[in-house]
């Protein structure tokens, strides 16, 4: 199951949107090209030095996160000899909450504490499995199950508002933003996103009939950005919790983007300034980037991209005029906040704008904030059923499926293909799964100067299971098993390959490889073929 971002929006991240964060009291940092990864106070003082190959993230609770020579997570303490807590986990997610969400590799989802110990399995929430947890707020968590339906969870499992929601997503301070899983009403184009707090009370609606996006984060706690297009160009404006106008949707506002207290960024064309939730321009749009990096102060670039610090009233702050970096986005976590004074040169530096401490680094911000864990277990029997294998075809496709019907399932793999092989790539818990489709004539043949779709059908489907997470030995059981739940009848025949009768005209194929599993399904035209490993044709 993949990811459903729709909202047609971008999402800030709500821990760092306007600096000044309690929880951010560490900041990883590299002291020179090409070397390891130490860890610093956000007053400068280095807790340790080159200690990680890989850059570690921004501690949260005294835990961060690094990636190992096998690219699997692993947590560690802010100390000067940092400890690992727990095991490896294929995802993570940062310890925003005293327990966090975490997926071992071949597991269900888990919460640990801060000590890696397992407080509570996410195998199953009302009976449907958890596939992913998705976003992590204040003592919450956003899970999505095995029908892509969206949900919310406390720290301790309990439901809080159940999946039923093809988006959810948290907007802070309590509030969450929400699309129902329901059919569209008829005569409206699209569903109404719900406002919600975490008792999944509905406070209000945004009338997707009006507008054509929605923003995922509250302004002063009170309004939501809303958009909709006049031509190529979109107009933005706010609205309350209730789903009422605050702002009205202008011509003068193309972007809204990071927001603090009652203000936010906003664009007009390709240049940025500042705006009250008034409207009243507080900064004319007139920079080429501007963020908040606390409630007082911003980064401002000109048209060189050369950064300098100004207060809400662009007065600018201190002398440097040259911070070079737009990413990682520098924030003041306290009094002071680390910035680029040169490409490779980072420094602490006050609210006045003044150089604090002695050192320099030659890189900061580690790795990136993570949010997002997915289910990784993997049982070959429920990826077959996934599959849906049946004895007179796989995943939805048969054995009387026209051309037509065929190629439109086709990926990147093969585009737009008019020869007699075509096929698709599905994604089983982040296992690459690829199935290809013989015909028995081309797809497509050209019918007065246009290619047309032909009435070519399948006369073979073949599954790889070749990704390499994928066990083996368990997956050519899985297919022996399904070989014998389709079969009549099995078929004596040489070589890695298990074959068995379905019907008269279909059989069913296993071939075992030292590190791969194939699955076939054929007819019996092409038994021939898939034996000798001679079904593709130009």
């Amino acid at each position: 199951m993949k990811v459903k971002n729709i909202l047609p929006l971008f999402a800030l991240m709500l821990l760092a949107s306007c600096g000044e964060k309690k929880e951010i009291t560490h900041l990883p940092v590299q002291s020179e090209q090409e070397g390891r990864w130490g860890m610093v106070t956000t007053d400068g003082e280095v807790v340790f030095e080159d200690k990680f190959e890989n850059a570690p993230s921004v501690p949260r609770n005294e835990r961060f996160l690094v990636q190992n020579k096998e690219e699997l997570f692993e947590f560690y303490t802010v100390e000067k000899e940092p400890r690992k807590i727990g095991t490896v986990y294929r995802t993570a997610m940062d310890f925003v909450n005293e327990v966090t969400a975490v997926a071992e590799p071949d597991s269900v989802i888990k919460l640990i504490d801060k000590d890696g110990d397992v407080v509570l399995r996410l195998d199953q929430i009302n009976d449907k499995d958890v596939e992913q947890v998705t976003e992590v707020y204040d003592e919450a968590f956003i899970y999505a199950d095995e029908t892509e339906a969206y949900g919310c969870i406390d720290t301790k499992g309990k439901v809080l508002i159940p999946a039923e929601y093809e988006f959810l997503s948290f907007l802070g301070d309590g509030y969450l933003l929400g699309k129902p899983k329901t059919l569209l009403p008829e005569g409206e184009r699209r569903n109404p996103y719900w406002i919600m707090n975490l008792k999944g009370e509905k406070l209000g609606e945004v009338n997707m009939m009006k507008y054509d996006g929605v923003g995922s984060e509250l302004i002063d706690g009170k309004y939501l950005q809303v958009y909709a297009y006049d031509g190529e160009v979109p107009k933005y404006g706010l609205i309350a919790l209730d789903g009422t106008e605050k702002l009205p949707l202008s011509e003068a506002i193309s972007n809204i983007q990071s927001s603090c207290k009652d203000m936010f960024v906003f664009s007009s064309g390709e240049l940025y300034g500042l705006m009250n939730v008034e409207g009243e321009v507080l900064i004319p749009a007139k920079y080429k980037h501007l963020y908040f990096m606390s409630g007082e102060r911003l980064m401002a670039f000109d048209e060189g991209y050369h950064g300098k610090i100004i207060d809400v009233e662009d007065n600018q702050i201190g002398t440097y005029g040259n911070y070079v970096h737009l990413y990682p986005e520098s924030k003041y976590y306290g009094n002071n906040a680390l910035v680029p004074i040169a490409d490779n040169q980072w420094t602490f530096v006050n609210k006045e704008g003044i150089e604090v401490g002695e050192r320099h680094w030659y890189q900061a911000g580690g790795l990136g904030y993570q949010s997002f864990v997915e289910n990784d277990y993997c049982d070959p029997k429920e990826l077959f059923e996934w599959l849906k294998v049946r004895e007179n075809g796989i995943d939805g496709l048969t054995f009387s499926s026209m051309s037509e019907e065929v190629q439109a399932r086709e990926t990147d793999i093969f585009y737009d293909n008019i020869g007699k092989n075509t096929g698709f790539r599905k994604k089983y818990r982040n296992r690459d799964i690829l199935v290809d489709i013989y015909m028995s004539g081309n797809l497509k043949a050209r019918r007065g100067g246009v290619w047309k779709h032909t009435n070519a059908t399948p006369i073979c489907f073949e599954v790889s299971f070749i990704d390499d997470r994928i066990d083996v030995p368990s997956c050519w059981k899985a297919a022996q098993e399904m070989l014998q739940k389709l079969g009549k009848k099995k078929v004596e025949v040489s070589g890695p390959f298990e074959v068995y009768q379905v019907n008269e005209d279909t059989y069913a194929v296993a071939k075992r490889g030292p590190e791969s599993v194939y699955f076939y399904l054929c007819k019996a035209s092409a038994l021939k073929k898939v034996l000798n490993d001679d079904l593709y044709e130009e």
